[in-house]
């Protein structure tokens, strides 16, 4: 059996990574003339492919996130799994909790696509709580304010698998979107990311050393996300390694059943 697995960035991979021997990959982009990399591993005769598609889904007419998953599909895996963190939307999400979406839907459109319904069984089976609905939204939610405000219509906050999920259900495979929670939907972000790190998730030490100048009573808060998210992607990683073994066994019916697919609501 063949699973892709997709990460938003290396820190929410890191865990798991080091705890299997993926080794580095590089895929052909032939439509761009370009080589991107991925990582591979064997798991108990299980084939993983795992790409690090970047935080958000970039519109461009270059996306390296869609040329490489559109590769790797190609290669006929028989499943797919995005994961990595997202936020708590409601009260009943607390940080570490690993949580699987039956529906996903986007900040661009009223369109949803949903899991796989015997994926969402394993998942739980292997201890994932199970919500409602992630909404895939194009920026980082921080605010209480606004957490509150998306917590009418939706459970989690993620910023990538809408367009995983819908790019998969396109290829005909099976998918789910599984999430570890790093902040809940009462807590506030000690600082505002999305101006500290890039697309990979690297920090960019100067914008930094400038965001928490202006805030230096933050910095607190900022090492208790950073605890808490650590415990996140250690749970994530924890449910994935009994969660992928556990796919395999029920490969016969995720197979026959019906995979997500996109629909108008």
């Amino acid at each position: 059996m063949r699973i892709l697995v997709t990460f938003a960035v290396e820190a929410e991979f890191a865990p798991w990574r080091r705890r299997h021997n993926f080794e580095c990959q590089l895929i052909d982009v032939p439509q761009i003339s370009k080589s991107l990399l991925s990582y591979q591993a064997e798991l108990g005769g299980i084939t993983v492919d795992v790409l690090l598609t970047g935080m958000g889904w970039e519109n461009s007419l270059y996306n390296a996130a869609r040329d490489g998953l559109r590769v790797l599909f190609a290669a006929n895996p028989e499943f797919c799994v995005s994961t990595g963190l997202a936020g708590g939307l409601k009260p009943e999400w607390h940080a570490g909790d690993v949580v699987a979406a039956t529906e996903i839907g986007s900040y661009q459109n009223d369109s949803k696509i949903r899991s796989n319904r015997y994926a969402l069984q394993v998942a739980k089976n292997c201890g994932a709580k199970v919500a409602h609905k992630l909404m895939t939204w194009n920026h980082i939610v921080g605010e209480t304010s606004a957490k509150q405000t998306m917590g009418v219509f939706a459970d989690l906050v993620d910023m990538e698998s809408y367009f995983i999920l819908t790019m998969a259900s396109g290829a005909q495979v099976p998918a789910i979107a599984v999430r570890a929670v790093s902040d809940s939907s009462d807590e506030v972000l000690p600082i505002d990311f999305s101006k500290v790190t890039d697309r990979e998730g690297h920090l960019v030490v100067k914008h930094l050393v400038r965001e928490l100048a202006s805030k230096p009573g933050r910095i607190p808060g900022l090492f208790s996300f950073a605890q808490r998210s650590r415990k996140a992607i250690s749970n994530l990683a924890d449910f994935l390694d009994d969660f992928i073994p556990s796919l395999a066994r029920d490969q016969g019916k995720i197979a026959a059943s019906a995979f997500g697919e996109v629909a108008a609501q």
